[in-house]
């Protein structure tokens, strides 16, 4: 014979709580793992970045390499630019003269630096990404540390204003901007280049 009885109040209210308490521990963390996928399509941009700019530096004999020790070059991601790179994770898009690549030659060795620029909305413009870094930073899960955000460019080296003030079409002037930064956005401080032997950009 058919049980018709229902639930009592209780047992909904229980199963109610229970549900809820599922709930609010599953949420914060699909939360997390979708910010975490983020941060880590930011790193293998990077990675993809700085690999194709490795590839110029190294595959092209037309392009100038480091001429001596505490020397480097540049290359921006415009200059590089191919449609991997259109979209950028929190759905804005790389700042294409901001973003770049840094060859140097230290103590012998090349040394790759790497600064990779998202621009999105919300409320206003915000900026998040990798503030020029050591490449080696990237390997592992040592990004989720190096990740910057902010509303302007403060937290990142900008080299770019417009086409009235270039910071790429002069090497002495790039060089003397970031002298006149702080530590954190001063490319010879990153670097350690002393001397900037070419710049390759796309405005």
């Amino acid at each position: 014979m058919l049980n018709n009885k229902g639930y009592t109040l209780v047992e909904l209210l229980a199963t109610m709580i229970i549900l809820g308490i599922m709930l609010a521990v599953t949420i914060p963390n699909i939360s997390g793992i979708s910010t975490q996928n983020k941060m880590t399509a930011y790193a293998e941009d990077a990675k993809k970045f700085k690999n194709t700019a490795e590839y110029m530096f190294r595959g092209d004999d037309t392009v100038t390499k480091p001429q001596g020790n505490e020397h480097c070059v540049m290359v921006n991601l415009k200059y590089l630019h191919d449609n991997e790179f259109d979209t950028a994770p929190y759905g804005g898009h790389y700042d294409m003269q901001n973003s770049f690549v840094v060859m140097a030659k230290i103590n012998k060795r090349y040394k790759y630096f790497v600064q990779l620029v998202e621009k999105f909305q919300a409320d206003g413009d915000n900026f998040r990404g990798f503030s020029l870094i050591d490449y080696t930073n990237l390997e592992g899960s040592k990004y989720l540390d190096n990740v910057s955000e902010g509303v302007n460019m403060s937290p990142f080296v900008k080299v770019y204003t417009s086409s009235s003030d270039n910071g790429w079409e002069n090497k002495d002037t790039l060089l003397y901007k970031s002298r006149t930064s702080p530590s954190s956005q001063n490319i010879i401080a990153i670097t350690g280049c002393k001397v900037l032997d070419e710049v390759y950009y796309a405005a």
